[in-house]
């Protein structure tokens, strides 16, 4: 925001930079204009006669307006020297300005040209020209100087006023402004149109992008193409045709600018999209098919719908700067500036009097390096913002393979110790009454049908397929009364109202089938019971609680390298609710209270049975 600030600043002091050594140079104001073709320099004669020769008395700075184009594109301005004395051995003309382009006759005596003069002419628009003069040319007293200005239909042409000098003054003031106006305004064209196609590059293929950037990398290529002529003076591309281009990509640049902005700032539609493209492609169509001669009209019809284009997209460009969408906000200052601004520092510091550079020599170049910092940035922003994102990708994928990870050992763990204590003991109690041989064959198939159930639980925990609470159960019933009725347990279900608790998830169902078999385990080998109660209800709030309670000899306590307690408890944890167990000399209770959101962690829960007396 600063520099965008202080650019209108630097660019009036570079306006107003004065050439050391400049008091020494002449600047000739004041001419005689004769418009029509001439190959050499028509006679001027007695000033009173001079109108009725063709001749007319102008100011320079002067514009080749339409009216006059339209009459001839080629003019003789005639200017008179006067000298007190003979100059110095080498001198120098020097015009800040001769569009299209110049020769510079001194007494009837060719000195040089801004390029290429026969069709198609160098076109040097705001490019200044300096020819050397040697001094033997000049004579004390009256010297006659002639420029012969060519320029065309489609182009402005003009000429400001003309400088003579010493060579070694006017020389350097001449490579300056060439440098400013001609090379640097190239070198930025270039990086335009490089920032511009990468762009688009990455657009094509499928990068994140700002609204509208895809229509502004595009009218950054028109508008850089459209400036072919500035930026390269001697061309061999006919006139007619250049100028065509020209004004069709500059126009077309202009409209496609809008467009953009317009999406910027959010407020695109397919009319406004329409009409910015088409007024410009309807006014390239209509200057090729029209004759050359009424180029100029036409042109003088569609400038002003180009002009709207313009206040268009820069009020879009403010709207967008209101809202944030639009950044960064410095180069669209600095582009409005160039635009309007520049013409109007113009205008404030008048002719170039005192050999000040013209500012709007700097229009195209200051408006391609703000449409680059615009476009770069906006692009290195979605670049940014793509790694960002790829990055914080990168981190959850990372995140979900460690809990994927986690949960494989999770399971892991858990089918571990369900083999451990279920199945694998089971196996061992039945190949020690193998060896033993002293098992009865129906104690060694009660041993191996309890191996199988508990098999088939494990299958069950891998993949539930109840998800309900109701039917977890359902599940469970078969297999705890096959287990009980061999030693003589008589199975007491009472199950309340538990319909609410639905849709629970594998790891529950698991855990919930387990924890059932791990009580019923336990009163079967520890309690010596007769009888073994399951109960289940509605707990407060919309969360359930689970009981298994038996009429044994009560006392519960850990067996020296068992797991029992330990995996209720676990259990308990990661169902995320709570355990507790009452022993005493009339049985044990063994109750789970899982709340209506279950704990997320186990920090959330205590996992730990709590006895009581």
């Amino acid at each position: 925001m600063r520099l965008a600030a202080l650019l209108p600043l630097a660019v009036v002091l570079l306006a107003g930079y004065a050439p050391q050594g400049s008091e020494r140079l002449q600047a000739i104001r004041e001419a005689w204009l004769y418009v029509g073709e001439a190959e050499a320099p028509p006679p001027l004669g007695p000033v009173a006669g001079r109108a009725a020769r063709g001749f007319e008395a102008v100011s320079l700075p002067d514009d080749w307006r339409q009216e006059r184009r339209l009459r001839a594109t080629e003019g003789w301005y005639a200017l008179e020297l006067e000298l007190p004395a003979a100059p110095g051995p080498l001198q120098g003309v020097y015009l800040p300005r001769a569009s299209l382009n110049a020769q510079v006759y001194v007494n009837g005596v060719l000195l040089g040209q801004g390029g290429r003069f026969e069709p198609p002419i160098a076109r040097n628009h705001f490019l200044p020209i300096y020819v050397p003069l040697p001094g033997s040319l000049l004579q004390e007293g009256s010297n006659r100087i002639d420029v012969r200005l060519r320029t065309s239909l489609g182009s402005f042409g003009g000429l400001d006023p003309v400088w003579i000098g010493p060579d070694e003054v006017l020389r350097p003031i001449h490579g300056r402004a060439r440098f400013l106006a001609l090379n640097v305004t190239q070198l930025a064209h270039a990086i335009s149109v490089l920032v511009a196609t990468l762009s688009l590059v990455r657009i094509v293929r499928g990068g994140e992008v700002r609204p509208g950037m895809a229509w502004i990398s595009v009218g950054m290529l028109c508008f850089s193409l459209g400036s072919f002529s500035i930026l390269f003076p001697e061309n061999p591309i006919p006139g007619r045709f250049l100028e065509w281009v020209s004004w069709t990509l500059l126009s077309l640049a202009v409209g496609l600018g809008a467009v953009g902005l317009r999406g910027a700032a959010a407020r695109s539609s397919r009319q406004h999209t329409a009409i910015a493209v088409g007024i410009p492609s309807a006014l390239g169509l209509g200057l090729a098919l029209v004759p050359y001669e009424r180029f100029l009209p036409l042109l003088a019809l569609g400038i002003p719908l180009v002009f709207l284009l313009s206040l268009d997209g820069g009020w879009n460009a403010l709207r967008a700067v209101r809202n944030g969408s639009l950044w960064p906000r410095a180069p669209m200052m600095i582009l409005a500036f160039a635009i309007f601004g520049l013409p109007v520092v113009d205008w404030w510091i008048g002719p170039t009097d005192d050999l000040r550079l013209r500012p709007s020599v700097l229009n195209t170049g200051v408006a391609a390096v703000c449409l680059t910092w615009f476009l770069l940035a906006n692009t290195l922003r979605a670049v940014f913002e793509a790694q960002r994102l790829d990055a914080e990708l990168a981190t959850q994928r990372a995140e979900a393979a460690l809990e994927r990870d986690r949960a494989i050992t999770q399971e892991r763990d858990r089918m571990v110790r369900d083999m451990h204590d279920g199945t694998a003991g089971h196996l061992v109690s039945a190949l020690s009454l193998v060896r033993s041989g002293e098992a009865a064959p129906e104690q060694l198939s009660l041993v191996l049908q309890e191996a199988l159930d508990d098999l088939r639980t494990t299958l069950e925990a891998l993949d539930p397929a109840e998800t309900t609470l109701a039917g977890v159960l359902g599940v469970m019933r078969d297999p705890i009364e096959r287990r009980l009725r061999p030693h003589d347990i008589v199975l007491d279900w009472r199950i309340g109202d538990i319909d609410h608790v639905t849709d629970l998830d594998a790891a529950d169902a698991g855990n919930l089938l387990r924890w059932i078999q791990e009580a019923v385990g336990n009163a079967i080998r520890h309690a010596k019971a007769r009888r073994v109660e399951v109960r289940a209800g509605s707990g407060p709030g919309g969360g359930y609680w689970l009981c298994v309670g038996d009429d044994g000899q009560g006392g519960v306590a850990e067996r020296p390298g068992g797991r029992g307690l330990g995996n209720l408890s676990s259990r308990a944890r990661e169902l995320g609710g709570r355990l507790t167990i009452d022993s005493g000399p009339d049985g044990t209770e063994v109750r789970l209270d899982v709340p209506p959101v279950a704990a997320a962690s186990a920090a959330s829960a205590d996992p730990d049975a709590t006895p009581r007396a």
